[in-house]
């Protein structure tokens, strides 16, 4: 390698066998390890001229080490465990049709209420120097002294998180 070339540090495969080897990995992402590792054998048989080709330009490049390998990581790894089409391997991890990943409907976030918070900030300030009070047991009589919320309604999570972020804030030194 002369001065003038830059040292290369991520060797690509050629378009065609990176075409092979992607579908290869298609067809025989959901297959056993044994039969994958035969799969691979016939695979490197198969398109043997093709794979000493692309030996000979890696090498002329400056890659040191065996294709073989690098193939069947990339294979095994990048393109079948991946799920994905694409050329760099990586991303694209939700397979699917075509890679596309479905939009996730998102909860609109309902806040607790100022007033609540006020009463939560008092009700902690004037427990948290008891010995004997924890969170649980604080939120559970702050629970009883304000309303009887059902367990499973949305409100009461919202308050019992609410409380447990509050009361985590008092407690860290400042």
């Amino acid at each position: 390698m002369s001065e003038t070339q830059k040292k290369v540090f991520r060797f690509k495969f050629s378009n065609e066998l990176l075409d092979l080897m992607k579908e290869f990995s298609q067809v025989h992402q959901h297959d056993t390890k044994d039969n994958f590792s035969d799969n691979w054998s016939l695979f490197l048989d198969k398109n043997k001229d093709l794979i000493e080709v692309e030996e000979r330009r890696l090498k002329e490049n400056g890659f040191v080490g065996s294709i073989n390998d690098k193939m069947y990581k990339s294979v095994k790894y990048y393109y079948a465990k991946k799920g994905c089409g694409c050329g760099g391997g990586g991303g694209g991890g939700e397979g699917g049709e075509g890679g596309v990943k479905k939009k996730v409907e998102r909860k609109k976030y309902v806040s607790v209420g100022y007033d609540v918070l006020v009463m939560m900030n008092k009700h902690i300030s004037e427990n948290i120097k008891k010995e004997d009070y924890k969170p649980d047991k604080g939120f559970n009589e702050f629970i009883n002294d304000i309303d009887n919320i059902d367990k499973d309604s949305d409100d009461y999570k919202r308050y019992k998180k609410a409380y447990k972020n509050m009361y985590y804030r008092f407690s860290i030194p400042s």
